[in-house]
């Protein structure tokens, strides 16, 4: 954890979004203790480039666990990203894995930053097919599907919901 903080402080005083990047995801190759990966998130959220900041974050989806503090972290990080894309394909990364409801509700308070109905659309369907939608997770769910304000993007979300293949759940 030491060497871990050291490396994340060090690294705060990379100005570049493309070094500062390049050199957090080189500490994403080993797998990170949770204080580490959250400090390393919080340092993520100095880049300034939308581009930059999602191609990090998805490896972190990639090569580490995103469980209780670093899950936020990854949360907080991924709702600094301004272009509606990129946060869309960073969550839809994050979605793709097993999560659990109590997983998924930060990540789709993330998703309330995306104003374009088609990208937020986009990531509630991937979410209907691979999350169990239960509890808060489904409250959460509904949050984001109710800003989807065009009737063609809704109904995609509600057919992904209503389809075979969407993750199960149970109605409250």
């Amino acid at each position: 954890p030491g060497v871990g903080a050291a490396f994340a402080g060090a690294a705060e005083t990379i100005g570049s979004d493309y070094e500062l990047r390049r050199t957090l995801a080189k500490a994403l190759e080993r797998p990170l203790g949770d204080e580490v990966l959250v400090r390393l998130l919080r340092t993520a959220r100095s880049i300034g480039s939308d581009y930059e900041l999602a191609e990090l974050l998805v490896a972190v989806v990639r090569s580490q666990r995103l469980e209780g503090g670093t899950r936020d972290a990854f949360a907080e990080a991924a709702e600094t990203i301004g272009s509606d894309y990129e946060l869309r394909r960073t969550l839809a990364e994050a979605v793709e894995r097993p999560l659990g409801g109590e997983g998924l509700v930060p990540l789709l308070r993330a998703a309330l930053s995306i104003g374009s109905d088609f990208e937020l659309a986009e990531l509630l369907v991937a979410v209907a097919r691979s999350q169990r939608l239960e509890g808060e997770a489904r409250d959460a769910f509904e949050a984001a599907l109710e800003t989807v304000g065009s009737t063609y993007e809704r109904r995609r979300v509600e057919e992904a919901l209503a389809s075979p293949g969407a993750a199960p759940s149970r109605s409250r």
